[in-house]
Formats: structure tokens, sequence, C-alpha cells
């Protein structure tokens, strides 16, 4: 089997949660023999990525930056790239793509497309307008052309059925895994520091709902854990005006933000927390919930999106509008701790879920969509955004 990959993801100049999965999924597949090939941006950052993977790299053309006066080529480059790219592609054979976010290859082939989630279409405030409706309009065409919709969670496919009229023939559900678990970072230390709360990943998107958490552990009836620090572990630091905002809200005595954090700084943050605080009002999966988990940490997390399917039984939720609902749960989750019998019951359920059987998934994906009669193919229109 030959796959290409179509790895815009690549090029997005920071590593997050979508590029995780293919970090995790693309060496995997190649071990299993399959002849992928990784087709990046001209300009796309490898590093971390795995070796089996880079070597199977390749870069689509770019339009040369150092052409003068550049002010006027770069209103004509992102048209012009997207030239090379189409001309680029129609150049390559395969048996199968995978579109790592929603793009079509113009080649005549099935396509593999996942679904990540519905956030663009359930949370418009949440984004500038311009850039969302080009979004929106990438997913919609990318899971019609799709043979096969790889949906990451069954809350996932639901509502990729809802939302984006999605065959449901064509969707099958495979889910993601923990990267940073105490298996891998063993010998790793817990961070010594006063009594912790932890939040990881973005905390700018509204729907993350990060505001809430804040607002609620500066409230006057959460006075009782106003020992507690809270610790965001993000890609990001915040800009001086995020941070004159939020610090407003909690002291910086009381919030410190991780960025960058390494996975190995996240697995010391896993292990010495008090408990991972997951306030967002929709998530596709939620990783960071089974890595905590995997550490033995207790999950305080909302009832909202994929997060009761990820955290199962052991996790403790609340409304996340309600910060009664927050502040009860809280409090039970901190009560229960890391009491050996329980820490242990969310090790095996983090156990439950791995990368290898998420790759093997994929693989099955591919081998479904080459089924298709490929007659009916026509050219696909690149769609990279």
């Amino acid at each position: 089997m030959k796959l290409l990959v179509d790895g815009v993801v690549y090029g997005w100049g920071w590593r997050g949660g979508v590029r995780r999965v293919f970090d995790e999924v693309l060496p995997r597949l190649a071990a299993t023999g399959v002849d992928l090939t990784l087709v990046v941006p001209h300009s796309a950052d490898l590093t971390g990525v795995a070796p089996a993977v880079q070597s199977r790299a390749i870069r689509s053309p770019s339009l040369p930056r150092t052409l003068k006066p550049w002010r006027l080529w770069s209103r004509l480059a992102p048209w012009i790239d997207g030239v090379l790219a189409r001309r680029f592609w129609r150049a390559l054979h395969g048996d199968v793509v995978l579109t790592t976010h929603y793009t079509r290859p113009p080649i005549r082939c099935p396509l593999i497309c996942p679904a990540y989630d519905t956030i663009f279409e359930m949370f418009p405030e949440s984004f500038e307008d311009k850039f969302r409706q080009s979004v929106m309009r990438a997913k919609r065409a990318a899971v019609k052309a799709a043979d096969v919709v790889v949906c990451i969670s069954e809350q996932t496919r639901k509502d990729v059925l809802r939302w984006l009229e999605a065959e449901s023939r064509k969707c099958r559900t495979i889910p993601l895994a923990p990267s940073v678990t105490e298996s891998l970072f063993s010998t790793r230390q817990p961070v010594k520091r006063e009594r912790f709360l932890l939040y990881v990943g973005d905390f700018r998107s509204r729907y993350k709902n990060f505001d809430f958490l804040a607002r609620a552990l500066a409230s006057q009836s959460f006075a009782a854990f106003s020992s507690y620090q809270l610790v965001v572990a993000t890609t990001q630091a915040p800009s001086p005006l995020e941070a004159e905002r939020l610090f407003k809200v909690l002291p910086p005595s009381r919030l410190h933000f991780q960025a960058p954090c390494s996975d190995a700084e996240l697995a010391g943050l896993y292990a010495g927390c008090e408990a991972l605080i997951c306030p967002s009002l929709y998530e596709g999966f939620g990783i960071p919930v089974l890595e905590a988990m995997s550490f033995g940490a207790p999950v305080v997390c909302s009832n909202a999106g994929a997060l009761p399917e990820v955290g199962g039984k052991l996790a403790y939720y609340f409304d996340p509008q309600d910060a009664d609902s927050f502040h009860g749960t809280l409090i039970s989750a901190l009560a229960d701790g890391r009491r050996p019998d329980l820490a242990r019951e969310r090790r095996v359920w983090a156990g439950r879920f791995s990368w290898d059987r998420t790759a093997a998934a994929y693989l099955n994906a591919c081998r479904e969509a080459m089924e298709v009669d490929t007659g009916r193919y026509r050219s696909r229109t690149t769609n990279h955004e």
C-alpha cells in the first residue's frame, strides 16, 4: 500500500493536539511496512518528527521569499503557492490519501479525512468570522469528498453527522490515546511547589472556559482553596495584555504559566498536581484527561462534549457554567486525592487507550478505503488552509 499523507499541520508553526496525533500514528504506520510519503509545506518544521517519518517526507514547492520587492510578491504568493501545490500533487501516485486537516489533494485515489470536533460550528463567537467561515467550508468539502471519515470519539461522530451532514456509512470512530504517561516518564520527579491545580492547553479560546475557572477560584466561595496555585501548561505564554487581564482575576502568586512546556516538564506537573482541571464547554476528545489519569491524578472536568466518554466513571464531573457545581465536584475530587486504590484504577483506565491500537485502526481504515471502486474518482481541488 502506498499511503500519501497531506501534512499541512506541519506547516502551522506550533505543535498542537492535531499534530500530536500524527507524530504518534505515522511512525507506527511506517513500522507496519506501509509505503508512506509525508507531503509537507516547503517551510514545515519537522523538529521532533520520528526519523522513520522524516526520511519519507517531501516538501511541496513554494515561491522563493527572496524575491524583490516582497511587498508585491507577498500578495501573489498564496495564489502561486496554491498553483504549485496542485501541480506537485498531480504528479504523485498513491493508493490512498490521508489528510491531516481537511484538505482535498487533486489526486485520483481514496481519501481519508479525520474529524476532530465541531467547535467552529457550535461556538462561532470564539473565532474571527472570516477565518471560521473558511475552515467550515474546508471541513464540509473534505468530509463530503472523503471515502472514510475518522472521528476521534463517539461524541465527535454524532456531532459530525449533525453539524457537517456526513454520511453515517463513511464515519468510523478511532479514539486517541495519552502520549505523556507515567510508564514513559517513570523516572520523572513530581514538581515540588505549594499545592497546585493543573490546567493543560489553550487558555485563550472562549469555549475552553478558562475565564470561568479563574473567576471561580478567585471568588469568595472558593476561599478554602486560596492556598492552591493554578498552573497552566501551554505552548505559548500570555501576551502582556492577556497577563494583565488574568492577573487582575488571580494574582501572580496564585496563577503561573508554564510556557512552553515540554513533555518531561508536563510529566512532572501531572505527577505533582492535586488535580487536573478541564472546564471546557466542548472537547472532541481530551488527551490530558487520560495523561493525568496515567499518573494516578484526580481529574475534575466538565460534563460536556466527549469528556465523559474519555474520563469514564473515574473522572469527577461538573456543569461548566455553574460555579457551585464546580465547587462541590472539586471538594469531592480533592477529598479522594491520589488514594492508592483509585490511582490504580485511573492508571488501568488510561491504559485501555493506546496509540498502537489507534494506528492499527487507521491502517484498517486505509484498507477499507482502498476497497472502494476507484473508477468513480475525479480530480479533487486542493484546499490548503
